[in-house]
């Protein structure tokens, strides 16, 4: 089908994006179309109004890598999170921002 003269050339988005975000525990949401934004755009939104955010300091530093599992039960729900994470050898605490005195 020819392309109308004032809609924007779809591209095909790099396959391995999806194998990115799952394994990082992200979101992946493919355009399809330039009329789908705004769907996507409400998608994201919801998403971001109904996550929660998980941390734990692992007990022991060996900078080894370590899967990682994480589970709810109630139905309905999903857990979106990331395979595995690397447990740092040593802590390294950073500080980010303006200091004073």
């Amino acid at each position: 089908m020819p392309q109308r003269r004032n809609e924007p050339s779809m591209q095909k988005p790099d396959e391995g994006m999806a194998k990115i975000a799952a394994a990082t525990g992200g979101g992946y949401f493919e355009l399809t179309s330039p009329g789908d934004l705004l769907g996507k755009f409400d998608r994201v939104i919801d998403e971001l109004h109904h996550q929660y955010a998980l941390g734990f300091v692992p007990q022991k530093l060996d900078g080894k890598l370590h899967d990682l599992t994480v589970k709810v039960n109630k139905p309905g729900y999903t857990v979106r999170a990331r395979k595995r994470y690397l447990r740092a050898a040593r802590l390294t605490v950073r500080c980010s921002g303006a200091m004073s005195r």
